[in-house]
């Protein structure tokens, strides 16, 4: 697809989306449609960040409303650098041009912070799942990360939960599966697990990609979306301390990543 139809569809997308005077909704698109760019142009790392300051700025901008406008401020919270910077200048343009700003733009910017780390591991101990919730200006929201040990501990999956607390979610949890273990996790244990898991996954992809395996497009899609979400949320926690000796995860000989395993009774929230 051409960078002129992404700047429309873009356009298109943030102008038909209805927020709930939530941030997080924002934040939501706009990892989305970073996906959606990634896919269309397949490219990565400076190129991918040029794209982003090309194609997708211009395109969410051009519709000049207070919603490109929150867009805009989101995709500064989801990315570094000059992309970030692009961003926000983009959306201090708008408000410079008279674009009203809703009042809960402001919350993208405040402290994040992480309670109710976990670990839950079946019965089996082949899946587990990390969740943490985060909280930002009075709201909350559950990060559960799906981790299959039958497959070299890879994420296959990331959703939003239903619950906002952790504990009302292990409620509704085990009251459908009791054989489940909870453990609870430190902040910096909980980082360093999630962080390995994710790099574990991605180095999966690149061998599925770079041996021309079939993937499940919409899976893959929703998977690195909700990656970056949570790759944000983990950038905004204390460091784990390093090892004496961190090498980075190798992936086995052989291993590929199987089809979407989990517990049915798993409560999930939403995805976009």
């Amino acid at each position: 697809m051409n960078p002129l139809t992404l700047h429309r569809k873009f356009a298109s997308a943030v102008a038909g989306f209805e927020f709930r005077a939530d941030p997080l909704e924002a934040e939501l698109l706009a990892t989305f449609l970073l996906e959606a760019l990634t896919r269309n142009l397949d490219t990565t790392g400076p190129r991918f960040d040029q794209a982003i300051i090309d194609t997708a700025i211009p395109g969410i901008a051009s519709v000049a409303s207070p919603k490109s406008l929150a867009v805009l401020r989101a995709i500064a919270t989801l990315t570094r650098g000059k992309p970030a910077i692009a961003a926000a200048t983009a959306a201090d343009r708008l408000l410079a041009a008279g674009v009203p700003i809703p009042a809960w733009v402001a919350e993208l910017s405040e402290r994040t912070t992480v309670s109710g780390c976990t670990s839950i591991t079946g019965p089996q101990r082949d899946i587990t799942f990390l969740l943490a919730a985060f909280h930002r200006a009075g709201r909350s929201h559950l990060l559960v990360t799906q981790v299959d040990h039958r497959h070299g501990g890879t994420a296959v999956d990331i959703t939003l939960a239903d619950a906002t607390r952790v504990g009302d979610f292990l409620d509704q949890l085990k009251s459908e599966t009791p054989t489940l273990v909870a453990t609870r996790l430190s902040t910096n244990a909980f980082r360093a697990q999630a962080e390995s898991v994710l790099a574990i996954r991605a180095a999966l992809d690149r061998a599925e990609l770079e041996q021309d395996f079939a993937l499940g497009a919409v899976a893959q899609e929703h998977y690195r979306a909700m990656a970056r979400l949570l790759r944000t949320r983990l950038n905004t926690l204390p460091l784990p301390p390093l090892p004496v000796r961190c090498e980075a995860p190798r992936l086995r000989s052989g291993v590929r990543r199987g089809g979407r395993a989990r517990i049915d009774s798993l409560p999930s929230r939403r995805g976009i």
